[in-house]
């Protein structure tokens, strides 16, 4: 039987209880999944009380991510490039932090080489996503609110060359537009968006659709996407199990809309 938990903070909108258990159901596997509300203060002490008990492994949302990078005994090389993890596993007592929130962005993202793209925002989400697209991209506009963010933002982006502009200056030309902000933060910037005629990506999915969603001319990826691909990874490496992602998308993706 596995035992998984989604921690963070606050947690009690989580969608990621709905989505495991039902996927658990699915497998016919039997496991509990819950949400804790855990924060960056006393996170060090539930892990450590956590490693002597049974836990199969964890999803990490905010503010936890960057934390949970440095918490684990083994950290993926491309988690410990973007500095984040949403993902801890337990394989045979030792813990393994990783990224499926990268993997989720390679898996909805079709965009050509060289393509404009465009990443809003500059935590882990965006830094996710910028690990992602840098192996096929040249150079990304990058737009951030804090300057504080560009250090950890070149980092994630290896040789991939980051053009970071202001708020202001986002419009809605681009193959690919990828926003990190929570609701509501990119609201002020988004009048243009009926113009768009590339991918919109919104992470954020309450309230869905968001302005910038409903705005957008061209195809929309909405945050409920991006949290079931990264889900059914954490699935499959939770339990072990191999399934028909396709098939799984759309009856986990039904569950939660």
């Amino acid at each position: 039987m596995i035992k998984c938990a989604v921690l963070g903070s606050p947690i009690n909108h989580s969608l990621s209880p709905t989505i495991h258990r039902l996927a658990y159901e699915e497998l016919g596997i039997e496991g509990t999944y819950e949400a804790i509300e855990i924060n960056e203060n006393n996170f060090d002490d539930f892990f450590t009380k956590a490693k002597g008990e049974n836990w199969t492994g964890f999803s990490l949302t905010m503010p936890l991510k960057e934390v949970a990078a440095k918490a684990a005994d083994v950290t993926d090389q491309l988690a410990l490039r973007i500095k984040s993890a949403n993902t801890l596993l337990n394989i045979n007592s030792k813990w393994i932090a990783l990224s499926t929130d990268l993997l989720a962005f390679k898996s909805l993202i079709d965009v050509e080489p060289k393509a404009k793209v465009k990443v809003i925002g500059g935590g882990g989400t965006a830094r996710a996503a910028i690990g992602a697209l840098a192996a096929t991209q040249s150079a990304i506009e990058v737009y951030i609110r804090s300057e504080s963010r560009k250090e950890d933002l070149l980092s994630a982006a290896g040789n991939c060359e980051l053009i970071f502009k202001e708020m202001k200056e986002l419009n809605e030309s681009g193959e690919l537009i990828i926003s990190t902000l929570p609701k509501h933060a990119l609201d002020p910037y988004v009048d243009t968006f009926d113009k768009g005629s590339g991918t919109f990506l919104d992470v954020s999915y309450n309230p869905w659709p968001s302005k910038a969603a409903a705005l957008w001319g061209g195809r929309v990826i909405s945050g409920h996407e991006l949290l079931v691909e990264q889900a059914m990874y954490q699935i499959t490496f939770m339990t072990g199990e191999d399934f028909n992602y396709h098939l799984m998308r759309g009856k986990l993706l039904a569950a939660i809309k």
